[in-house]
């Protein structure tokens, strides 16, 4: 990936079992600031035991004088063939805690600072009958509730709906966290979910967004150190919270492991992975990608984990 450059991948070719030469062709023909390229080499069958491969990037062009980029990436070739992929996690239960929360519903549905904002809140809990039986405002930005079952219920359903007044607030993006707990016979359970409440001063219209910035530059930092054999570090910055996932992922594409799942603050937050997997084996080495999802931007960046010793 090169940025504010314009490469094309040439072709690549597999001298030895373990050298491989690219060469690429600067051009100026990029569609935006940023130009990627990739490309498979198949490196035929390896012995057993720890290998260096050995790559070279010639880059040469017309806009450009030749130069050389290198690399070397530790391989890993075990005895006989890979243990198979772990099997994917079981699907969860129908009553299991993701369904607590199904549905909110603000009303109004689009308030503004003159508003008296109340939520509408459903779900599916784990016993029947049940019922919001307590809500706890605490300040501005938490909001606690419990469920129960209700005494004297004729039916099994297990949904239910409740409606909690929240005040009204400024002009902004709010975020306010929600706390469920159960008063569940069969044992207590709790929760955690975030409500956004988007709140606009009809005389004070918010200004035009920013145009949006390289991608590339924008919400990622690169990771120290860079190869890493134990712990590698990097910073997410984003300039209001949101609700973001931080995820690895192997040169195929194929979820290694998710790092952060939930919403993020704003400003930058401090991240890091062990090199290893979902499962919590060490993941073997080579180069991975950590990647930044928000809600209408995606981020990448490569980092090279170094084989075990």
């Amino acid at each position: 990936m090169y940025e504010n450059e314009c490469w094309h991948l040439s072709n690549a070719t597999l001298y030895d079992p373990l050298r491989v030469v690219i060469r690429l062709w600067q051009g100026s023909d990029c569609p935006d600031t940023v130009s990627s390229w990739d490309t498979m080499v198949p490196l035929g069958v390896l012995t057993a035991g720890t290998h260096t491969l050995s790559i070279r990037a010639v880059l040469y062009g017309a806009l450009a004088d030749s130069s050389e980029e290198s690399i070397s990436i530790p391989l890993e070739i075990a005895h006989g063939d890979p243990p198979p992929p772990p099997p994917p996690p079981p699907p969860p239960p129908v009553d299991s805690l993701g369904a607590l929360l199904l549905g909110v519903v603000l009303s109004p549905g689009q308030p503004t600072v003159n508003d008296d904002v109340s939520v509408t809140l459903s779900g599916r809990a784990t016993f029947a009958c049940p019922v919001l039986a307590a809500s706890d405002r605490i300040g501005t930005q938490h909001l606690a509730i419990m469920l129960a079952p209700s005494p004297g219920c004729a039916d099994s359903t297990r949904g239910w709906e409740g409606t909690v007044a929240l005040g009204r607030f400024p002009a902004g993006d709010h975020y306010i966290q929600l706390d469920i707990s159960l008063d569940d016979p069969a044992g207590g359970w709790s929760a955690t979910r975030y409500i956004r409440v988007p709140v606009t001063d009809p005389d004070h219209p918010p200004p035009p967004p920013p145009p949006p910035g390289d991608s590339l530059k924008a919400g990622l930092s690169a990771s120290l150190p860079n190869p890493f054999q134990d712990l590698t570090r990097f910073g997410v910055s984003i300039a209001e919270p949101a609700m973001a996932e931080v995820a690895v992922f192997d040169l195929l594409g194929r979820r290694v492991v998710t790092i952060h799942h939930g919403l993020l603050p704003a400003g930058t937050t401090q991240l890091a992975w062990d090199g290893r997997r979902q499962d919590g084996g060490r993941a073997h080495g080579g180069i991975y990608f950590y990647r930044l999802i928000l809600p209408r931007k995606k981020v990448t960046r490569r980092v090279v984990l170094l084989g075990a010793l």
